[in-house]
């Protein structure tokens, strides 16, 4: 951590005295870490299935949940456990267990009846875990570099052997007492479960696997679907192989005699596979599939929506249910229903939150944090992923095109417009005095007049290729490729270049944030923060540097910076840096986070999460006005 320059933090700390008022906030903020917590709009985003009919397990990202799909048109929630980790795959362990790929390792849960899980203790593992497969006796980890395996000792886990690579588990099944490992270019590794020693290899880039009978199907890409006789599992073999050509088939289910095959981002397909030799593709079928299980005569999919650049947008149907009986053909047979999200976007005052939950823009009552209401929505066309709010306007921004709307009423929020900047991806939008400005890496930097929400028109801008930006009053920070950019905007039809400094940086962002004239200005860089006083707003002047490994997303509030890293939020004073301290708050999929005095709120891609204590509410709304009475016209 480099040291703050005397002079430097002087000229700081004499500015005028709303500094010293955001320095009595920061001191109040330490308190974030250990004051209460609150979540809204929890839902999940499937991403693996397991069946034992008709109890469907699905990892959705937030943690596990249970399906009931006896009745496939009336589709239950048995239970739901929500995670502090993003959870990414699961496997059944007997009739018990069941044991899911978390980012903090192996979380596991004992099975009850009805399907209803209890929560046990948390295998660790560094890096956390991508796939899992289990038998009655073991389980099996694979994450970015490593493979675990596991004795079960009740339902408690013991490290068996392990080993590492260069490149990623891809796939995991167990057959018999033997391992198949898909390592992502290496092939398919079996291994004894006994002492880790390798007894073969399937040249096969397998991305899913499905075991049935004494037949190992395998999801491979543009090559289709493989079969491999297992029956002696030292000696495997190939049997059969149809759908190749396909761009990126990433897993396989069977039931019976059928064969299923998704390809994301929206393609099924259904095979024949009466004969194990010579599978035959007979049908295909297109909508969201990134998710895959069948048994008996039906298949499960969920899967997300992609727009051109490839950003989601959930469905928030985490469960379809089909009749696949009909080889050609897939007949619905019913689904479950969520929130859809992903919650992509968040800023708050303190006690109000304003929150991007597609298609909607949200304004939440986070006064009482326990206890978050939503006091208003309204749909926003072609609705983006960020948001920031100043002086009651609302920008939301990310896609290349920017979202406004009037806040200043938090029961009746209306939308003004949207301004098209013909960019793309990664854009992004700050408040200035009477304009908004927006950047991107495709058409520039463009200051928006929207004193006519129907006509937003560009009367100033600049070109070249803008990653982030953050903005004051008359100020503009911009992050090029490789440069900090500092922008004057004192006469609104004229951009004039004040600053430009190298730096390789990932994000930007202000103390306090969303301000008029803020204190400090943060760059986030890819292994420590740099922060600037802005004693002079259009000449920042670097009075520290705070080294960590690879921060994540961060915000702030008015004294410190938060960013997110293995799950959890850090702390730094950004008035007194020193080493980065562990608040112990938890951030699953952080997509925006957004403080205020002692409140700190993350769009978690599953849910809002708020910490901090309770805050003034917001005002009650105004009653409804009476009509007028009408007098009588008689005489």
């Amino acid at each position: 951590m480099a040291g703050v320059p005397v002079a430097k933090w002087r000229a700081l700390m004499t500015r005028p005295l709303r500094s010293l008022v955001v320095f009595l906030l920061f001191l109040a903020s330490v308190t974030v870490a250990h004051a209460q917590s609150g979540m809204w709009g929890s839902r999940g985003v499937s991403r693996r299935f397991v069946l034992r009919d008709p109890m469907l397990y699905v990892a959705d990202g937030r943690g596990v949940a249970v399906y009931n799909t006896s009745d496939p048109a009336a589709i239950t929630r048995a239970d739901v456990e929500i995670s502090d980790a993003e959870t990414r795959d699961l496997a059944l362990s007997g009739n018990d267990l069941l044991v899911v790929a978390g980012a903090d390792g192996i979380q596991r849960f004992r099975v009850g009846s009805g399907g209803a899980l209890d929560r046990l203790s948390t295998v660790a593992e560094e890096g956390g875990t991508l796939r899992i497969a289990a038998n009655a006796t073991r389980v099996a980890s694979g994450g970015a570099k490593i493979l675990t395996m596991y004795r079960r000792e009740g339902t408690d886990l013991t490290l068996a052997w392990e080993l590492r690579y260069d490149f990623k588990v891809l796939a995991l099944a167990f057959v018999g007492n033997y391992l198949y490992a898909s390592i992502e270019r290496q092939g398919v590794r079996v291994y004894d479960v006994a002492n880790g020693r390798e007894v073969n290899t399937l040249i096969l880039d397998a991305h899913g696997f499905s075991l049935s009978g004494s037949v190992l199907w395998a999801a491979v890409g543009g090559s289709g679907i493989f079969s491999v006789d297992v029956s002696d599992p030292v000696n495997p073999r190939i049997l059969g192989n149809a759908g190749g050509g396909e761009v990126n088939m990433t897993d396989v289910a069977v039931a019976g005699t059928r064969a299923f095959a998704i390809q994301p981002p929206d393609k099924v397909y259904t095979f024949d596979v009466s004969s194990p030799a010579e599978p035959i593709l007979v049908g295909s079928r297109s909508e969201p599939a990134h998710v895959l299980a069948a048994g008996g005569t039906r298949v499960f999919l969920a899967g997300s929506q992609f727009d051109v650049y490839g950003l989601t947008r959930e469905t928030g149907v985490p469960v379809r249910v089909y009749d696949a009986r009909n080889f050609a053909s897939l007949v619905l047979l019913g689904e479950a229903h969520d929130l859809a999200g992903p919650v992509s976007g968040v800023a708050t005052d303190g006690s109000l939150a304003y929150v991007v939950d597609p298609p909607y823009l949200r304004i939440l009552d986070i006064s009482k944090t326990a206890e978050p209401r939503e006091l208003s929505s309204i749909v926003i066309p072609e609705i983006q992923d960020r948001i920031r709010v100043r002086n009651g306007l609302a920008v939301i921004y990310g896609r290349g095109d920017v979202n406004f709307a009037d806040v200043s009423d938090p029961y009746h929020p209306k939308y003004l417009g949207i301004y098209r900047s013909t960019g793309t991806p990664p854009s992004n939008a700050g408040i200035l005095r009477d304009t908004f400005v927006e950047a991107n890496y495709a058409s520039g930097l463009h200051i928006v007049d929207y004193s006519v929400p129907s006509n937003p028109l560009q009367i100033a801008g600049r070109i070249w290729h803008y990653l982030d930006l953050v903005s004051s009053d008359d100020a503009v920070y911009a992050i090029l490729q490789n440069e900090l950019l500092t922008l004057d905007l004192t006469n609104r039809h004229k951009v004039v270049d004040r600053q430009t400094r190298a730096y390789d940086s990932l994000q930007v962002e202000t103390v306090p944030p969303n301000s008029a004239q803020p204190d400090l200005l943060v760059l986030r860089e890819t292994q420590d923060f740099r922060i600037f006083s802005l004693a002079d707003p259009f000449a920042p002047a670097e009075v520290a540097t705070v080294e960590t490994k690879r921060p994540g997303l961060m915000g702030t509030n008015g004294g410190n910076i938060y960013y997110e890293k293995d799950g959890l939020l850090w702390r730094i004073d950004a008035f007194d840096p020193t080493v980065p301290l562990e608040t112990h708050l938890h951030a699953t999929s952080a997509m925006q986070i957004s403080g205020a005095g002692e409140k700190l709120v993350v769009a978690d891609r599953y849910s809002v999460r708020i910490y901090g204590p309770d805050t003034e509410p917001p005002p009650p709304p105004p009653p409804p006005q009476q009509p007028p009475k009408r007098r009588s016209a008689r005489k």
